[in-house]
């Protein structure tokens, strides 16, 4: 009985492992200018959403992840260090989300969402050391709804970057998106 038990139990957890498996986005390459690459956001094989991260300074690293809900795009920033990270930004402003087509910004996050609290209030902010991530308090949410214009069918660049001077030369997180009948098409999210 006890054999039958522990092969059960291998069993079972070999199926888990299966079903928590990653598949990778087919990428169209032909909406891409010559000379760029992009890469595509890893999607869960039981989900439309996916979660890509992206060193970008020793040990910080921004992330995107659409899982979390086909209705906005969660950035995190990651702190892989030993210590906590104060981020402390001039107002309640923490972020910016920049939209553009042709070289043209066409949406800006902070001047154009009507929803961004706008005071002048010093901001802080903790990131935990050791890759530690808390969705509520330390992602920053991009609302598709709260693309507040409307936008002709087509590929958009994006940006994203926190505003705290501790992070003003960490490059921005960058990638492309399509927008098609008026709405942000989840597949298309890809990195830069």
């Amino acid at each position: 009985m006890k054999k039958f038990f522990w092969v059960l139990a291998l069993l079972l957890s070999l199926s888990f492992i299966g079903c928590s498996s990653k598949t990778n986005v087919h990428v169209d390459q032909s909406n891409v200018p010559s000379g760029e690459s992009i890469v595509p956001v890893e999607k869960s094989s039981s989900t439309s959403g996916g979660t890509v991260s992206n060193p970008v300074k020793g040990d910080l690293e921004y992330s995107l992840d659409i899982t979390y809900s086909k209705s906005m795009m969660k950035f995190l920033i990651i702190n892989n260090s030993s210590k906590d990270i104060e981020l402390v930004f001039p107002n309640t402003q923490t972020f910016d989300f920049i939209l553009s087509k042709d070289g043209n910004i066409v949406f800006d996050n902070y001047k154009d969402n009507p929803n961004v609290a706008k005071f002048d209030w010093e901001t802080h902010q903790l990131l935990k050391a050791n890759g530690y991530i808390n969705n509520v308090g330390q992602g920053y949410d991009i609302w598709y709804e709260s693309l507040t214009k409307k936008f002709s069918d087509g590929i958009y660049n994006f940006e994203f970057y926190s505003i705290s001077e501790i992070l003003k030369d960490v490059p921005h997180l960058k990638g492309q998106l399509e927008i098609k009948d008026g709405d942000v098409n989840v597949n298309s999210i890809r990195l830069n």
